[in-house]
Formats: C-alpha cells, structure tokens, sequence
C-alpha cells in the first residue's frame, strides 16, 4: 500500500510539473484570447441581438439564424447618424421577418419569393420567367452572324450564282406550295429541303428496274399539284432509272424544283434558285446529280441537286433559251441563244469553248439535240424568211463547228422542240404548222413524208412531245389543253386526254409503262397514267 501510495504521488507530481511547462508555453496565447474576448464584449454593448418576429400576433422573440450580432461590418455610429434602424424587415406571405442587415439580405425582395396563385397558368408562367436564360434571344430577336472573312467569300460565291437567298435569308415559303387535288398546302423551303433523301430508291420504281413492260396509253389522270406560281416551260424525268421517280420543272418565277412524284409527306425535295428571272430551260445531267438551267437572265448554271448549291455559271450577251449536256463527255455543255450556239467546259466557265454561228442571222434558239454518239449536234430556230425556209433545223458537226445542213424542214414554219428517237436514228420535230414531223438523223436527214402526227395545236406556243422508253407511243402537248398520244409506226391517234388548261409540255416515264407528266400554264404537274 505503501508503494502504491508513493507511485500515485509520484505520478501527480509529474504531471503538474508537464502541466507548469505547458501553462508556460501557453501564456501568451490565452493573454491574447482574453484580450479578443475582452474588445468583442465591449463593442457588443453597442449592437442589439438579432431576432425575428413570425407574424403580426405572435410577438415572442426568436433568435431565427442563430447568432447575437449583426455582422455587416458597419459601425453603429454610422447607423445612429443615418437614422435606419439595424435590422432589415421583410414581408413574406403575410408575415413579417426581421434579418440582419448583411450582404446575403441586400438585394432580398418580396418580388423575389414566389406567390401562390389561384390559376396555375400563371404560376407556371411566371416560374418560366424566373428560369429564363438573358442569353437566349427572344422570338423576335434576330441573331446576328458572325461576318468573317470566309463567310464574306461564301456570301460572293452565291451571289455570283445568282443565289440572293443564300445563307442568311431563306426561301420564302408564301411562294411555294403544293396540292392534291383542289387544296393546296405549302411545302418545304429551301433550307428543310436540305434535310430530305433525294437519292433513294422509290418503291414504286425498284419493281420495274428490271423489267421490260409493253407500253401501252394512259387511260386517265391519276394526280396533279400545284407546282409553280408562273408558267411552266419544262418538265423532265431523271435520267437515271433508279431514282426516275424524281420530275425537275423550270418555271417563269425564276425557281427550278425537283419533285417526288409519288411523295405523301414532302412532294418537293428541292428548290433551286440560280437565277433572278424567269428560266426557259433546265436539263438533268447523265449521272442525275446536277440540272442544268437557262434563263432570260443571259445565264446558264449548273446546280448540285443534293446540296443546292450552283457549281458553275455561264455567262452570255442574250437570252439562254436552250441547254444540254453532252451525252458523252459530261463535262461539255451547249447553250443556245440568239444567233449562236455556245460550247461551255465546266472546267473553265469564264470563257466558252467553241461557238457555232452563221452567216445569216439563226434567230433564238428554240431547242437543242445531240445524237447518239454525240458527234453531230441539231438546233432549231424561229427565223423563217418569206421565199425561203433554211435554218429551221440544221445540223452541225460538233467536234469542228461546221455546218452539216441547214435544209432539213423546207417548208414555211418554225420549229419550236426536238425529241430523239430511244432506239432508231430518228427525230422528231414539233413545228407551228400543226403537226410533227419525223426526220433521220443520219445523212442527208430526210424528212418522211409518209408519216405525220397532226391533231395537236400550237397556236404560237412552244409545245413540247416526248416518246415513250421503247419509242412505240408519242405524246403531245397541245394549246387546247389535251393529251395526245400517237402511235408512232403508223402515226395514228390511240387517244386524248383533258388536262384542265394549256399544256405546254410533256415527258413520257423512262421505267414505268403507261405513265406521262404534264406541265400547264398555270402552274399544274399533271401525272396520267
């Protein structure tokens, strides 16, 4: 017990001498404490403690935030001297809360507490008004582009095209419309064109891609859309088979489009706008990817079908009222206008190539045609003399320029479309006088008088004919506004058909059988089948 007596004393002794040495060690650290201590206390007299009233009835005092003063880091007199008081009270739903006047209450308002409302709609619109983003334009806010150096030089490519639509401003769509039947519905503008598959394989085509079909008239209409605002001047299948369900159309409102002929959603997949008047003319390519287009602007351009954009444009001292591609090399174009045919490389577009004139005046050219090989080019004009009746339709070799014959039609009247043969070296040319004529395309180019196609009238129009894909069947426009369709051995009538106005031009199906488009002068696509 002893020992044990004397190791608890012991132990006691040690540690009051550590707790000496560290009372040592910490004197001047709690001299200072008590000093801090000492100074709040005496500036806490000056400050009254924070407290909140919940209600106008209830008047006990609640310490709401948990803390004595407030800490705004004022000082009091120069509150005293302001005249406010110390806390800040704000009302909330009816009750009145008293805070500390700091930085965290500053911009504190009632207007920032949502209120209940009695109709929902409001709430909700005011909870999207809290949340809106200020970085995010409003509906009626136009959002400015960037204007770079590269976008400058986009903007003076399309411009130099044409193209005064492109990028900023849209396609209007109060021009463009569609319809089945006798409603009409808007469609889709340029820049939601973009977005539609051009280049598919429609499944009323791909049954037919492989198959040779007798061909045979159509009986009826099957269905109609309102295409254009102004007069159509041409219509045409894509050359392709694979993707023939597409129809281009050139119109006098300076637009050409691309339709989905049997399309339920969006019928017109494109709306190309190279030019800034009307166009006269516009062509498919051999690939069926670009369409070549001529108008009364004095230019003629090439357009990408799936991105819309002009590749290349031609420019010229008059109107452009014909074009073609070359069936060979596709690179080469041919451009008609007055007294001269011009030859255009896509490569270089600054300058033509080649230029085919006369030494007599050629007129306007009507309508251009290239054999099958490509090697002899044919043109057809509207200058007709009174003794004489040259220059109607000529010939000319298209590797030289040179003159092959200029006496093919000899009567008195002009010839306004052209149309090859599928399968023979033969040609058709539609003339004013009221019928169309069939001539060789081989030397010396006879015309065979023994087979006519007559019914069909002009009237000063320029009417356009089509074959059918085997060459069986012709099919006519006429300025009556009917169909006609000729049996082309024997140049018999097998029937006619109603329109619904002027039909200007034609164009027979390359894989379907029995099927035909139509273009009005109103602005209809026609669809018989």
């Amino acid at each position: 017990m002893d020992k044990l007596a004397t190791y608890s004393s012991d132990s006691e002794d040690n540690c009051s001498e550590e707790v000496s040495k560290g009372s040592d060690s910490s004197r001047k650290t709690s001299v200072s404490v008590s000093r801090k201590q000492k100074c709040f206390e005496n500036e806490n007299t000056h400050y009254n403690s924070s407290e909140v009233k919940l209600g106008q009835e209830n008047n006990t005092k609640i310490n709401f935030f948990g803390f004595d003063g407030d800490h705004s880091g004022k000082n009091p007199k120069e509150t005293e001297s302001s005249g406010e008081e110390e806390n800040r009270v704000i009302h909330i739903r009816g009750s009145s809360v008293e805070v500390p006047k700091g930085d965290f209450w500053r911009y504190f308002s009632e207007a920032e507490v949502p209120k209940e409302s009695e109709n929902a709609a409001d709430s909700a619109e005011s909870r999207k008004r809290k949340f809106e983003s200020p970085w995010i334009p409003k509906k009626h806010e136009k959002v400015q582009s960037l204007d770079t150096s590269k976008t400058r030089r986009h903007k003076e490519s399309h411009k130099k095209c044409g193209r005064t639509n492109y990028p900023d401003s849209p396609v209007s769509s109060s021009d463009s419309y569609q319809s089945h039947g006798a409603g009409a519905e808007k469609h889709t503008p340029l820049q939601s064109d973009l977005t539609v598959k051009v280049y598919t394989v429609h499944p009323k085509i791909s049954p037919h891609l492989n198959r040779h079909h007798g061909n045979h008239c159509a009986s009826k209409e099957s269905h109609r859309w309102a295409a254009h605002t102004g007069v159509i001047n041409r219509i045409s299948w894509c050359s392709v088979a694979s993707f023939s369900h597409l129809l281009l159309s050139a119109s006098m409102d300076s637009t050409v489009r691309v339709w989905n002929a049997w399309g339920q959603q969006t019928q017109c997949v494109r709306t190309l706008t190279p030019h800034s008047t009307a166009v006269r003319d516009a062509q498919w390519s051999v690939d069926g990817r670009r369409v070549l287009s001529c108008s009364y602007d004095r230019t003629a351009a090439i357009t990408d079908v799936h991105t819309g954009q002009c590749q290349a444009q031609f420019e010229h001292s008059s109107y452009v009222s014909a074009g073609k591609f070359h069936p060979v090399t596709p690179h080469l174009v041919v451009t008609g206008t007055t007294d001269s045919i011009q030859v255009w490389d896509t490569r270089q577009p600054d300058i033509p190539a080649r230029i085919f004139t006369h030494k007599e005046q050629l007129g306007q050219t009507q309508d251009l045609m290239f054999s099958h090989d490509g090697q002899e080019l044919f043109s057809c004009g509207d200058v007709v003399t009174r003794e004489s009746a040259d220059r109607s339709v000529m010939a000319w070799d298209f590797r030289t320029g040179v003159i092959l014959s200029n006496q093919i039609f000899q009567e008195r009247y002009t010839v306004t479309r052209l149309c090859l043969h599928p399968t023979l070296s033969q040609f058709v040319a539609q003339t004013h006088a009221g019928y169309a004529a069939v001539f060789s395309t081989q030397r010396p180019y006879k015309m065979n008088k023994n087979k006519r196609f007559e019914g069909h009238k002009c009237a000063g129009y320029s009417v356009g004919l089509s074959l059918s894909q085997d060459g069986s069947l012709l099919y006519s426009g006429s300025s009556d506004g009917r169909l006609f369709c000729y049996n082309f051995n024997n140049g018999k009538r097998i029937r006619t058909l109603n329109s619904g106005g002027i039909l200007l031009d034609v164009a027979a199906h390359p894989v379907l059988p029995s099927v035909v488009a139509g273009a009005t002068w109103d602005g209809d696509i026609v669809v018989f089948q």
